[in-house]
């Protein structure tokens, strides 16, 4: 058992559309933590996602939003210079 009531597992899952579905859906509650190319793999899928998603509904993302950690922090990968 971890904090808050929170746990880890480690389980062999095949990797693919359906896995990174799963956990898109569940995004609140899981953290995906390794292998580390399927987290990167699932983050783009998830920029891709969100980009998407910002295109079509004209939305503007304010700078310096990381839309993975929370509102207002940043991930390695969305720091802007």
């Amino acid at each position: 058992p971890l904090e808050d009531g929170a746990f880890s597992i480690k389980v062999k899952v095949p990797v693919g559309d359906e896995f990174f579905g799963w956990l898109f859906v569940n995004a609140d509650k899981i953290k995906l933590t390794a292998p580390k190319d399927t987290v990167a793999e699932y983050e783009d899928k998830l920029r891709t996602a969100v980009g998407n998603f910002v295109k079509k509904s004209r939305r503007q993302v304010p700078r310096g939003t990381c839309l993975f950690l929370s509102k207002y922090d940043l991930c390695e990968k969305c720091r802007l210079s």
